[in-house]
């Protein structure tokens, strides 16, 4: 059926089991900790803290005049033609000079993805802005039209 303690008396003995809270968790929050800079220390293992960098484009298989979805479209294509071409590799000839060779065409497609994609960032951005903007448009038209019915 039931205990025939008081349910205060049995919190009170589990919260005796756990210690205190540390003297800082009972502080206000107050700044939080400058970003490191340069490289730091995890684990043995030193690493940057910026992004990482973009690998160079040696060799660009896209043209940037063209529209962008044109290119990645291109590129999609290519990238499945290589992914293929690897996969066949790895299955009928698994010698290291077949492999690495189709492995580094598909590193140079995703490179090139990247930077197609890179090259977009600039008009996500105005969009991005442009749709803020009517989205602000609108709510102040409707404030606006409020004040008036109200007047």
């Amino acid at each position: 059926r039931g205990s025939t303690r008081p349910a205060k008396s049995i919190m009170e003995n589990a919260a005796s089991l756990w210690p205190d809270p540390p003297a800082w968790w009972k502080e206000e929050p107050g700044e939080p900790p400058p970003l490191p800079e340069g490289d730091i220390t995890v684990f043995g293992v030193s690493r940057g803290v910026g992004a990482p960098p973009l690998p160079d484009l040696d060799d660009q298989r896209y043209d940037a005049a063209a529209a962008p979805h044109d290119s990645l479209r291109a590129l999609g294509r290519s990238l499945r033609l290589a992914f293929t071409a690897l996969l066949r590799a790895l299955a009928s000839e698994p010698s290291a000079e077949a492999v690495d060779r189709q492995l580094g065409e598909v590193r140079v497609l995703v490179t090139n993805v990247q930077h197609c994609l890179n090259s977009l960032r600039p008009h996500r951005a105005r969009e991005d802005l442009l749709l803020l903007l009517r989205a602000q448009l609108q709510r102040k038209q409707r404030a606006l039209a409020a004040v008036r019915a109200a007047c």
